[in-house]
Protein backbone atom coordinates (compact mmCIF):
# COMPACT_ATOMS: atom_id res chain seq x y z
CA UNK A 1 0.00 0.00 0.00
CA UNK A 2 2.65 2.36 0.65
CA UNK A 3 3.37 2.39 -3.50
CA UNK A 4 -0.37 3.06 -4.38
CA UNK A 5 -0.69 6.33 -4.77
CA UNK A 6 -3.97 6.44 -5.05
CA UNK A 7 -4.40 4.74 -1.47
CA UNK A 8 -2.47 7.50 -0.12
CA UNK A 9 -4.64 10.27 -1.85
CA UNK A 10 -8.04 8.58 -0.76
CA UNK A 11 -6.48 8.21 3.12
CA UNK A 12 -4.92 11.94 3.24
CA UNK A 13 -8.63 13.02 1.30
CA UNK A 14 -10.64 10.91 3.18
CA UNK A 15 -9.58 10.90 6.98
CA UNK A 16 -7.37 14.45 6.69
CA UNK A 17 -10.38 16.57 4.97
CA UNK A 18 -13.54 14.68 5.15
CA UNK A 19 -12.90 13.14 8.92
CA UNK A 20 -10.18 15.53 11.22
CA UNK A 21 -11.33 18.95 8.86
CA UNK A 22 -14.92 18.43 9.00
CA UNK A 23 -14.72 17.32 12.69
CA UNK A 24 -12.96 20.51 13.39
CA UNK A 25 -15.59 22.95 11.31
CA UNK A 26 -18.53 21.25 13.26
CA UNK A 27 -17.13 21.52 16.30
CA UNK A 28 -16.30 25.00 16.44
CA UNK A 29 -20.21 25.66 15.19
CA UNK A 30 -21.46 23.91 17.93
CA UNK A 31 -19.00 26.27 20.71
CA UNK A 32 -20.61 28.89 18.28
CA UNK A 33 -24.17 28.30 18.58
CA UNK A 34 -24.44 25.67 21.61
CA UNK A 35 -21.84 26.81 24.10
CA UNK A 36 -18.23 25.56 25.29
CA UNK A 37 -20.54 22.92 27.74
CA UNK A 38 -22.37 21.14 24.45
CA UNK A 39 -19.47 20.97 22.79
CA UNK A 40 -17.47 19.37 25.66
CA UNK A 41 -20.32 17.07 26.10
CA UNK A 42 -20.15 15.99 22.27
CA UNK A 43 -16.84 13.96 22.73
CA UNK A 44 -17.86 12.05 25.18
CA UNK A 45 -20.89 10.50 22.44
CA UNK A 46 -18.51 8.90 19.79
CA UNK A 47 -17.50 5.59 22.16
CA UNK A 48 -21.59 5.27 22.79
CA UNK A 49 -21.68 5.10 19.37
CA UNK A 50 -19.27 2.93 18.71
CA UNK A 51 -20.08 0.15 21.35
CA UNK A 52 -23.84 0.61 20.17
CA UNK A 53 -22.11 -0.26 16.39
CA UNK A 54 -20.09 -3.03 17.91
CA UNK A 55 -22.87 -4.71 19.27
CA UNK A 56 -25.46 -4.66 16.40
CA UNK A 57 -23.33 -4.57 13.51
CA UNK A 58 -20.12 -6.61 14.48
CA UNK A 59 -21.94 -8.76 16.73
CA UNK A 60 -19.70 -7.70 19.71
CA UNK A 61 -20.26 -9.19 23.15
CA UNK A 62 -20.09 -6.76 25.30
CA UNK A 63 -19.34 -7.11 29.51
CA UNK A 64 -22.38 -5.96 31.71
CA UNK A 65 -19.84 -3.00 32.74
CA UNK A 66 -19.46 -1.96 29.37
CA UNK A 67 -23.28 -1.18 29.64
CA UNK A 68 -23.02 0.41 32.87
CA UNK A 69 -20.21 2.68 31.02
CA UNK A 70 -22.39 3.25 28.59
CA UNK A 71 -25.49 4.64 30.85
CA UNK A 72 -22.69 6.80 33.02
CA UNK A 73 -21.39 8.36 29.92
CA UNK A 74 -25.27 9.25 28.81
CA UNK A 75 -26.11 10.67 32.08
CA UNK A 76 -23.07 12.95 32.15
CA UNK A 77 -23.75 14.67 29.33
CA UNK A 78 -27.21 14.66 30.23
CA UNK A 79 -26.32 16.19 33.51
CA UNK A 80 -23.52 18.76 31.55
CA UNK A 81 -26.76 19.91 29.60
CA UNK A 82 -28.79 20.13 32.42
CA UNK A 83 -26.86 21.96 34.35
CA UNK A 84 -25.95 24.38 31.48
CA UNK A 85 -29.61 25.01 30.46
CA UNK A 86 -30.89 25.91 34.03
CA UNK A 87 -27.43 28.06 35.04
CA UNK A 88 -28.47 30.52 31.97
CA UNK A 89 -31.83 30.23 32.51
CA UNK A 90 -31.23 31.92 35.84
CA UNK A 91 -28.77 34.52 34.36
CA UNK A 92 -31.01 35.41 32.15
Amino acid sequence: MSNDTRAWTGLIFGLGLCGTGLAYVIYYFIVENLGAVAAAGVTYIPPVVALVIGVFLAGDVIHPLGYLAMVLILSGVALLQYGSRRASVSKG
